[in-house]
């Protein structure tokens, strides 16, 4: 009963979380994480892009992954992520406050989770803050902050890369990230 509404002991690492988010964001699809983009050797300057390697697929329908992404969304709307929002962005997430130690001793661990943009999602994010408070207090605004420059770069590096191309007279451009 404690564990249906998020109390009792469980433990999970920040990466898992942003995993489960990452889950979410790709309907099901779990896919083994990596620290790198890709590999130069540095003598030959080849490049070795990490290829995703899909691990599980947690198959449901699809009203089921758009209903989860409605309610994360609305957490960050209306809800207890409200300091996660970004103007211009509609993207979802997910606030939580662990007790741990003695109750009224400590401060909570604050934890965000969450994924961006909502549509064609980019980011998987765990932000986790030990000892600081309620998640949507302390870990959603930190995960806004990363968020917003994450995707503020990845924007000027495609528009970069579309003003090269636009020059340079390209027939088509596709951005991968």
């Amino acid at each position: 009963g404690n564990m249906s509404v998020g109390q009792g002991d469980i433990n999970a690492t920040p990466l898992q979380m942003a995993n489960v988010a990452a889950m979410v964001a790709n309907r099901g699809k779990i896919y083994k994480p990596h620290l790198v983009r890709a590999m130069r050797d540095s003598i030959s300057g080849d490049t070795t892009y990490v290829q995703p390697e899909l691990l599980h697929q947690v198959v449901a329908d699809d009203w089921l992954w758009e209903l989860l992404r409605d309610g994360l969304g609305e957490v960050i709307n209306k809800g207890t992520a409200q300091s996660a929002k970004i103007n211009g962005v509609s993207w979802c997430g997910k606030t939580g406050s662990a007790e741990h130690g003695f109750k009224g001793q400590n401060l909570t661990h604050g934890w965000f989770v969450g994924f961006a943009p909502r549509e064609n999602p980019k980011i998987a994010i765990c932000v986790l803050a030990e000892n600081a408070g309620h998640g949507g207090d302390v870990a959603a605004p930190i995960a806004r902050e990363i968020v917003s420059h994450w995707l503020l770069k990845s924007n000027k590096a495609a528009s970069n890369s579309l003003t090269a191309a636009s020059a340079s007279k390209v027939g088509s451009l596709t951005a991968s990230r």
